[in-house]
């Protein structure tokens, strides 16, 4: 059932997000970015707001039950602003354009530009924490590993890299030779049997890393050193992360068919849990 409807005169330059009781809504007219809050119950506007000039605008970034917004532009500089009062609190010049949503941990900001800069910035004040050069530019987004508190990402090279959230260390890095048309980064908490099987540190809480790599596998990383310890192997190149469900994972992937004239379909696999292997050694440093 439609609770209400609204039709806007105006065309909106980035999704509605929602703040307590409120559908904030923003365009650009007359060169400025203006901001609607809209009332979730009734679809009646409880406030306009009108904000600096955006003659260089790019794209507006959210973040979960905060007021506070941030604005890139054209030139690469990133502006975070209250989104009823205007008040700007800091601009940063990035080098490049940004790779993909920022990431807000503990009070930070965290993000990857284009060209291969991932930069930490105390979110309120703006300030520079640290920044760290990939071998290659980003392309995964950035993911946030539980309990162990780093970031991971894989770079256009099929290298996937951690980086401590504090320091800015890389922690280390590792050659998927990942060949699927996805490269997402994703964290996922395993059941205790793994953790003592794989003798991981029970205080991590089972927390793991998965990528694609190779040509049609998934593969399960301990977050501490970047051991290898599971694979799924797939029927073909995964396209997408998998999801879960009663304690199964379900991958999509392209299979080539012998028997038909097409030489890709689409497939959906099922795998109770995942196919476990023995460990791999310590991967080696990416000079060797």
């Amino acid at each position: 059932q439609i609770v209400w409807l609204r039709t806007l005169s105006f065309p909106l330059v980035s999704p509605p997000f929602i703040n307590k009781n409120d559908i904030v809504i923003f365009s650009a007219q007359d060169k400025k970015l203006k901001a609607m809050a809209i009332s979730a119950f009734s679809g009646d506007t409880t406030a306009s707001y009108n904000h600096f000039e955006i003659g260089s605008f790019k794209k507006i970034y959210t973040f979960n039950n905060q007021a506070l917004v941030m604005v890139s532009d054209n030139l690469h500089q990133l502006h975070l602003f209250h989104y009823k009062s205007g008040k700007r609190f800091w601009t940063h010049k990035a080098e490049a354009p940004l790779h993909s949503t920022p990431l807000l941990k503990f009070g930070n900001l965290y993000f990857s530009d284009d060209n291969g800069l991932v930069t930490s910035l105390n979110f309120l004040k703006g300030e520079l924490l640290w920044s760290y050069k990939l071998s290659n530019p980003p392309a995964s987004r950035l993911s946030f590993v539980p309990e162990y508190k780093q970031i991971a990402v894989m770079v256009s090279n099929g290298y996937l890299h951690t980086i401590d959230i504090k320091s800015g260390d890389g922690s280390w890095r590792f050659n998927t030779r990942n060949e699927s048309s996805f490269s997402d980064v994703f964290s996922v908490r395993m059941n205790n049997s793994v953790i003592d099987e794989s003798k991981m540190p029970w205080g991590k809480k089972g927390w793991t890393i998965w990528t694609p790599c190779v040509k049609d596998r998934l593969c399960i990383f301990n977050p501490k050193n970047g051991q290898i310890i599971g694979r799924i192997w797939a029927r073909g190149r995964p396209l997408s992360r998998p999801s879960f469900e009663n304690n199964q994972s379900f991958v999509m992937a392209i299979q080539p068919l012998k028997k038909e004239k097409r030489t890709k379909a689409w497939i959906l696999n099922t795998y109770e849990k995942y196919k476990k292997k023995p460990s791999a050694p310590t991967p080696k440093p990416e000079a060797e």
